[in-house]
């Protein structure tokens, strides 16, 4: 006999935000006939965790309390939900998403390729190790699943990781570093810093200027001479767009660097959050 009981997740809303949004969910389970065993609410927002709603949720699957599960929030995309879904395919549970209280997804529905990879340090990361364990018994011998466990997710990263280091020494073969000051005083320390950065790098050579103007900067780019433009301090100088600056050298894939704030656009921030950073509006 089919089990029609329902858990409801709610992400990011204390219960006083989530009333509205709890009827229009209560008034969908009515019209089809589940009934609400739990309600949790995991108040955190975004990525962040509220480890005893999991662990209640994880005890409720693993229990089989309800077989359905309803998630809501305001956010428009979440993992906690989508991993949920992913691990429901192996035990054969309903998930429904919700957002402000409106059906958006029935992620069980999803067609679902003839493989499905699970990769259990993603589970241990998104939700908990007590999921990626289970995550990991549940595939054991499942041919409809390609199962990477922590161990093989590790090589992974590894070859990933060679694989990138080795296309960055592509990409600066036969280039240099830039350097840019605003005032020519700096030049001599400016000279120092890039040639440490040289003998670090192990490049051949270097270039040190003083800021001209935009167009003459972008000249430079364009020889595609240089893998990297270091700036001493150009946040605290009279530029008038700096934005414009950063933007040209993620134009032409170059990683502009500050040298005194030790910020960099190379592999370390999304390059809104650069900007914002080095032109302090966060």
């Amino acid at each position: 006999m089919k089990n029609n009981n329902a858990l409801v997740y709610i992400k990011g809303l204390t219960p006083v935000e989530a009333q509205s949004d709890l009827k229009k969910v209560e008034r969908f389970c009515s019209e089809n006939d589940l009934e609400i065993v739990e309600i949790l609410y995991d108040e955190t927002r975004k990525s962040e965790k509220d480890y005893d709603c999991l662990e209640a949720l994880y005890n409720s699957m693993k229990s089989q309390k309800a077989t359905t599960i309803i998630f809501n929030s305001f956010y428009a995309f979440y993992n906690l939900a989508t991993f949920i879904s992913r691990l429901s395919h192996l035990i054969g549970m309903e998930v429904i998403k919700f957002r402000n209280g409106e059906i958006q997804e029935m992620l069980s529905e999803t067609k679902m390729k003839d493989i499905q990879v699970i990769n259990q340090s993603m589970f241990d990361e998104v939700l908990t190790v007590d999921f990626g364990n289970w995550v990991g018994s549940l595939s054991n011998g499942r041919k409809d699943v390609l199962y990477i466990n922590r161990e093989e997710n590790i090589r992974m990263a590894e070859r990933e990781k060679h694989k990138t280091q080795k296309a960055i020494k592509n990409y600066r073969k036969d280039k240099g570093i830039l350097g840019v000051v605003l005032n020519e005083s700096n030049l001599e320390q400016m000279t120092i810093d890039v040639q440490s950065e040289m003998f670090l790098d192990k490049t051949e050579f270097s270039r040190v200027v003083v800021y001209e103007g935009f167009y003459e900067f972008e000249k430079l780019l364009q020889s595609n001479k240089y893998y990297r433009v270091i700036c001493d301090d150009l946040a605290y100088g009279d530029i008038d767009d700096l934005r414009s600056f950063i933007n040209t050298c993620n134009e032409y894939s170059v990683e502009a660097r500050f040298w005194d704030e030790d910020l960099s656009t190379f592999n370390e921030y999304p390059l809104q959050t650069f900007l914002d950073a080095v032109t302090g509006n966060l």
